[in-house]
């Protein structure tokens, strides 16, 4: 269930663009690509409301991981502590272009899914009523997210995630086509997500 929620909260792609004056389609091609992965690299919540919109804090997986007493956006950040990407070979026909980039990360998904596991095994069944007598299930919550984030910060194994990125041109702008938001996604948390599309 954690995980889940966590998927759904970098769920939201929306296409970025970059004018076609001057430089080449393969330039412009990587310049579009470039913008709209650059916005998961050390996101802010700056970064995160222009990628997902003004409604963000609206959404049900920002409520959700807010009433736990996390910070949606430092979460966020744990989340792609390891993620990059490389842009390989372009291909261009007419208005239409495919790009091979290969992203990585740490299998954020299955980290997140082993802690969560093996979080009853974490404490002491007296640790754990303590904090409920506190807290109540927010403080166990947010206790599990403090430990998600704790592993997945020092995970090690980097896995890289082949994909395709398809773009169009409008009117001399290439824009990141919205339907590659699943594969995107998939690959960032470390290619092991298997949710539905």
């Amino acid at each position: 269930m954690v995980a889940m929620v966590m998927i759904a909260a970098i769920c939201a792609f929306v296409p970025l663009c970059i004018s076609g004056c001057g430089p080449n389609d393969e330039q412009l091609i990587k310049e579009s690509i470039t913008k709209e992965l650059d916005t998961l690299k050390a996101p802010t919540k700056e970064s995160l409301q222009e990628l997902m919109g003004s409604e963000i804090e609206s959404n049900s997986a920002y409520q959700q991981i807010s009433s736990y007493g996390v910070d949606y956006y430092d979460f966020m950040a744990h989340m792609l502590e390891h993620y990059d990407y490389k842009i390989g070979d372009i291909n261009i026909d007419g208005d239409s272009a495919t790009a091979e980039v290969t992203i990585s990360n740490v299998d954020v998904y299955g980290i997140s899914n082993q802690v969560t596991s093996n979080y009853m095994n974490s404490k002491s069944q007296y640790e754990f009523l303590s904090m409920y007598q506190s807290g109540g299930y927010a403080a166990l919550y947010k206790d599990l997210f403090n430990q998600i984030e704790e592993a997945i910060d020092t995970a090690t194994d980097i896995k890289d995630t082949e994909i395709n990125i398809t773009l169009t041109k409008y009117n001399d702008t290439w824009m990141v086509d919205a339907s590659n938001g699943y594969s995107i996604l998939k690959a960032a948390v470390g290619g092991s997500y298997s949710g539905s599309n």
